[in-house]
């Protein structure tokens, strides 16, 4: 009888041994990296990426940043409404690069990310900084920043210095025109309406980016007070 007993708890046992060595190791997390060269068109303009259709971050010119997600497929996609998200394959371990463009004139310089290989990447990567705002978590994903994939001990330093302002402090008035009429009003990358418009913008320092297909853009970088007025009124010149 004893021994009866004794080989059906070994039987358990093995037939438990044999499934924990089956079930296979939990799988690693992918890495995204999207970066965006520095370039003087549609410099002001902070265009936001979206990783399966959550707003993760707004990406600065020169600049990048990196997300973890689990390993499958995840869509990917920017200011471009008009474009389908990219679809992209996530293997675990293993990282994937995109490259944002900016397309002026196009959605009121809408970015575009499009896929690039490791090695013009990297190349690319070291002529940026990463960004320095904090990256949105979606959903069970996690996302975290890095200087280099692999490498936490760089850090970046430089970037256009953002509006900061109290809680109780009051906006300012500003008042944009331009000539001719009509043109798109970008505010640290976001759009704000059409010239002639008169907008509410928080005390700080503020990215202005005034224009209109066919013409040059006009940008300034100005420093609004708390509940003052601002005139704005931009020629806009033929190229």
């Amino acid at each position: 009888m004893k021994t009866t007993r004794s080989s059906a708890v070994a039987a358990v046992f093995l037939a438990l041994f044999a499934t924990l060595c089956c079930i296979p190791p939990f799988p690693q997390d992918g890495t995204v990296v999207v970066y965006r060269p520095g370039k003087f068109t549609g410099s002001a303009l902070k265009p936001s990426v979206y990783v399966d259709g959550n707003q993760v971050a707004r990406l600065s010119n020169g600049r990048y940043f990196s997300v973890r997600l689990a390993p499958g497929k995840h869509t990917f996609e920017s200011s471009m409404k008009k474009e389908a998200p990219l679809e992209v394959e996530v293997k675990s371990d293993e990282t994937v690069y995109l490259e944002m463009v900016i397309l002026p004139g196009t959605w009121r310089g809408g970015g575009r990310l499009i896929p690039v290989g490791q090695e013009d990447a990297k190349a690319a990567l070291l002529k940026l900084k990463p960004l320095d705002e904090k990256v949105a978590e979606t959903g069970e994903q996690s996302t975290v920043l890095s200087a280099q994939p692999g490498d936490s001990s760089a850090s970046g330093t430089g970037a256009a210095p953002q509006a900061e302002s109290s809680p109780h402090a009051s906006p300012a008035s500003v008042s944009v025109k331009s000539t001719p009429e009509g043109a798109d009003i970008n505010v640290d990358g976001k759009f704000m309406g059409n010239t002639p418009s008169t907008i509410q913008l928080d005390a700080g320092v503020h990215q202005i980016l005034i224009e209109k297909e066919g013409l040059k853009p006009w940008q300034r970088t100005m420093t609004v007070s708390s509940g003052g007025s601002i005139t704005i009124d931009a020629t806009l010149e033929k190229p």
